[in-house]
């Protein structure tokens, strides 16, 4: 009777393992899947680059379009 007792213990604790590691692979699935795209959209890589190059050399308000439309014109060309 002790060892089925056991056995009904594992067998919950590996089914709860599974359980946790199907949904934990799923998560990260989905999440990555989000990632990716939101990074490959060129509008969000425009706004971010123009971004990063404004806080390094703090532009000016008729600097920051002249950027964006390089920043456009070399992702056309990407």
């Amino acid at each position: 009777m002790t060892s089925y007792r056991h056995l009904k213990i594992i067998v919950g604790l590996v089914l709860i393992f599974a359980a946790g590691a199907v949904t934990g692979s799923i998560v990260t699935h989905q999440m990555i899947k989000r990632v990716l795209e939101k990074s490959l959209k060129f509008e969000n890589w425009t706004a971010g680059a123009v971004a990063h190059i404004d806080k390094q050399l703090h532009l000016t308000a008729d600097q920051k379009p002249k950027i964006r439309e390089i920043m456009e014109d070399t992702g056309k060309q990407l």
